[in-house]
Formats: C-alpha cells, structure tokens, sequence
C-alpha cells in the first residue's frame, strides 16, 4: 500500500503543479490583454486629439480664406473702388506684357550676339556689328481674302478631304461590327 499510496501522491502533486502552471499562464495572457488594450486606447486618444487640433486649424486657416475672399468681393463689388480696381489691375497687366516683351526681345538679341561672339571668337574672327535696317512692309497690315475667295477655298478643301473621311469612317465601323460579331 505504501507503494500505491506513493503513486497517488505524486500524481496528486502533478496535477496541482499543471493547475497551477495553467493558471499562471492564463494570469499572464490577461495581464498582457489589459496592457495592450491600455496601449491602444492611448494610441485612439492621441489620433483622436490630433484629428480634433487638425480640424481646428483647418476651420481656422478656412475662416481666414473665407474673410480674404469676402473682402476682395466687396471691394470689386463696390462700384466705385471697381473703376480704380479695374485700371490699376489693367495698368499692371499691360506693364508686365510690355515688360515680358522687352526682355524677350533684348535676351534674344544678348545671347544671339553673345552666342556669335563665342563661335567666331573660337575661329578667329570678330562678330560683325550690324546696323538697324529700315522696316521694308507695315507688319500690323492685315490682307484678307475676299468672302468669295475663301467660300470656294473652303469647298475646294471639303471636297477633298470628305471622300477620304467617309472612307475612314466606313472602315471604322465596319471593324467595329466585325469585332462585335467575333466576340
């Protein structure tokens, strides 16, 4: 009996080590769940309190282009702020054109003769200076072509080109049915 009694001792000390080894494990695996539930309500406020600061200084930066818009409407609105609103946009607009132009034309001329210089410079030879030529023809002369004349241009110019389209158009759809009918 002693013998037997031994076993059952030491399988009664087995099975409360393994019950208690559970239990250990499943405190563990709750201890971690809480830890990471925790974690991520953390993460959730700080998301949360950085989408609310978002929107806030979205509705501010919207509220401030909202006021700059209401403004500038007000002032064109206001038929006598228009008229000098009007003259100093155009006065601006044409003083940039002119402007644009000018260094158009004088960055062509610069780097043309800057261009000539370096090429001939390399051979030997000096860029020749050239002197303004008289205007031969008034650019700003336009010429039209009588009604008639561009009437019969224009029907000279359909009759050749709509031969050509419609057969374009009948090999087009005629692809497109054969595609049709081969699906």
């Amino acid at each position: 009996m002693n013998r037997s009694q031994a076993i059952v001792d030491l399988i009664f000390v087995a099975v409360i080590t393994v019950c208690v080894h559970y239990i250990i494990h499943v405190n563990n695996l709750l201890e971690i769940s809480e830890t990471r539930s925790k974690i991520n309500d953390d993460q959730l406020s700080e998301i949360m309190f950085s989408l609310i600061n978002g929107s806030t200084d979205n509705d501010m930066q919207l509220a401030k282009n909202q006021g700059v818009t209401e403004g500038i409407l007000k002032t064109i609105r206001n038929e006598d702020a228009t008229d000098e609103f009007h003259e100093l946009w155009h006065n601006g607009y044409y003083s940039g054109l002119e402007q644009n132009k000018y260094i158009a034309e004088n960055s062509y001329e610069d780097g043309y003769h800057t261009g000539m210089e370096h090429a001939l410079r390399d051979v030997g030879l000096s860029h020749p200076q050239y002197e303004e030529r008289p205007v031969t023809q008034d650019i700003s002369e336009e010429k039209y072509l009588p009604e008639v004349e561009v009437i019969k241009a224009r029907a000279k110019l359909r009759s050749e080109i709509e031969p050509e389209f419609d057969k374009k158009m009948k090999d087009l759809i005629e692809e497109s049915e054969s595609k049709l009918t081969s699906e």
